[in-house]
């Protein structure tokens, strides 16, 4: 099993990084912040604190980010990312509609989603960052093969297999990973 470490600068973390451990795939290691500190009664406040870790939030620190735009408050963390981590960002909204991300994207974000497709939206994100321990193993083809797996593991949640133990019993020669 993977860790991904997740900076989570959402209201609603609990429920959703539950779910993507349920996956089997991965163990999470969240940093967030409490409600306190997004929520003010009647909406929601930037919070300095999301800033600095927003700020500070580098490759070497954090494998996915995730952002609700909680009434635009969002921008404030989106603007404090460095350039490298707004591939790894999915931008949330309780009900996305495509329109909603036109402020993110000129900042640099592609990936947008509904609260509750976050969980799959955020392990398609985890399949784009597949190192090979070889960097000649990365090939579009060796790519689709991590993504069956994977896809594969994800569907039979009763399974313990390990993604080389899913490859062998597909028939698939699994490259080397870097975890």
């Amino acid at each position: 099993m993977s860790k991904v470490r997740v900076l989570y600068l959402d209201t609603q973390f609990q429920t959703y990084i539950a779910d993507l451990e349920m996956t089997g795939l991965l163990e999470a290691e969240v940093t967030t912040l409490d409600r306190e500190d997004f929520v003010v009664p009647g909406g929601y406040k930037e919070s300095q604190l999301g800033k600095d870790f927003a700020a500070r939030a580098t490759p070497d620190t954090y494998d996915l980010v995730v952002i609700g735009n909680n009434r635009a408050s969002g921008y404030a963390y989106a603007r404090q990312l460095i350039a490298e981590m707004r591939d790894r960002t999915l931008i949330v909204w309780n009900d996305y509609t495509p329109g909603d991300e036109e402020g993110y994207v000129d900042l640099g974000f592609s990936h947008f989603c509904s609260r509750r497709d976050q969980v799959g939206v955020l392990l398609g994100m985890l399949d784009e960052q597949v190192e090979f321990a070889n960097p000649e193993d990365d090939t579009p083809e060796n790519r689709d093969i991590v993504r069956l797996v994977r896809e594969r593991v994800r569907s039979d949640k009763s399974t313990d297999s390990s993604l080389e133990e899913v490859a062998t019993e597909l028939g698939l020669e699994l490259p080397r990973l870097v975890h």
